[in-house]
């Protein structure tokens, strides 16, 4: 009996930040991770309901709705009750971080690199 290959993890990186986002889905790309990006949060609730990722990573400054708003309607979807969520914002307010932590996602300040942020996925989609 052969062994069936495990599947790839999937991350879908919702950042208005173009730059910062491919060079996310770089890092996380080189681990064989399936990255999907977009960078709206209303384009990232589609997305995630059709991409179906392990591991959602989710900006709060954006044009449109939200980060925190897309946090919201992410954890009211059926389909995507197991995914976990990391929240990265450059406004590190108290208030954000508890709002991110009762909504049951990881808090990152963007003040991190992007390799601290790609290992920090890494580990919680246990490829690292």
């Amino acid at each position: 009996m052969t062994e069936q290959p495990a599947a790839r993890k999937r991350a879908l990186i919702i950042d208005d930040d173009a730059d910062f986002a491919h060079a996310l889905k770089l890092q996380l790309g080189k681990d064989g991770i399936e990255v999907q990006t977009c960078h709206y949060g209303e384009q990232g609730l589609s997305d995630a309901v059709s991409f179906r990722p392990d591991l959602v990573i989710l900006d709060v400054l954006m044009p449109g709705i939200h980060g925190i708003a897309v946090l919201e309607e992410l954890r009211r979807t059926p389909e995507l009750a197991g995914v976990q969520i990391m929240v990265i914002t450059g406004l590190n307010t108290p208030e954000i971080e508890e709002e991110v932590m009762r909504l049951k996602a990881h808090f990152v300040p963007k003040t991190s690199s992007a390799l601290g942020i790609t290992s920090k996925a890494k580990k919680m989609l246990g490829v690292l």
